[in-house]
């Protein structure tokens, strides 16, 4: 985490929470930001684009919330110090299937906090990668921050490990020899 931070420079002393994905209504950006504005504390790194993102740029503009940073689309090895300078990755959108990115944070180590829809509850148990909550709920957001800011420190990239190509290779081959 500090070496990713000297490197993006980052405040070695601040909290950072990222979000990475499209920027549009349907991935809670707006519940996101409104739960910026009560976490001051805490910074909001949004990498991404979309259709949605001058309406939030300039929402954000408007309403005065300074402790968050729309930093545009970043891909590759830097997208990666991102996640890794993060103290949690969070994903508040309303749909969604299986997102990479919270494969991608927990195998940096990063605890997610995502929404209890589509393929993410099959992918975080609740408690141990990080927490779900409900659609749409900018106090489910702020609440869950809170607590995941408060965890000790775990090994929680053990779990990425059904994620790697070898194992899920290894997975669907016995799930052929069962049909």
């Amino acid at each position: 985490k500090k070496k990713a931070r000297v490197k993006l420079n980052l405040d070695l002393n601040k909290k950072y929470v990222i979000f990475i994905g499209r920027v549009k209504s349907t991935k809670g950006i707006k519940e996101l930001l409104e739960s910026a504005k009560v976490l001051k504390e805490i910074n909001f790194i949004i990498l991404g684009k979309g259709e949605d993102f001058e309406m939030y740029l300039d929402y954000k503009n408007k309403n005065k919330i300074n402790n968050v940073f729309f930093l545009g689309a970043i891909y590759g090895k830097e997208k990666l110090d991102y996640i890794s300078a993060s103290d949690c990755l969070v994903l508040p959108s309303h749909t969604e299937g299986a997102p990479v990115v919270l494969m991608e944070a927990i195998a940096k180590n990063i605890p997610v906090i995502a929404t209890n829809v589509g393929g993410i509850p099959m992918m975080i148990e609740n408690g141990r990668e990080g927490i779900l909550f409900n659609p749409k709920s900018k106090k489910d957001i702020i609440k869950s921050i809170r607590e995941v800011l408060k965890w000790k420190p775990k090994d929680i990239s053990k779990y990425a490990n059904k994620y790697k190509w070898d194992n899920i290779v290894e997975k669907t081959y016995e799930d052929y020899l069962k049909c």
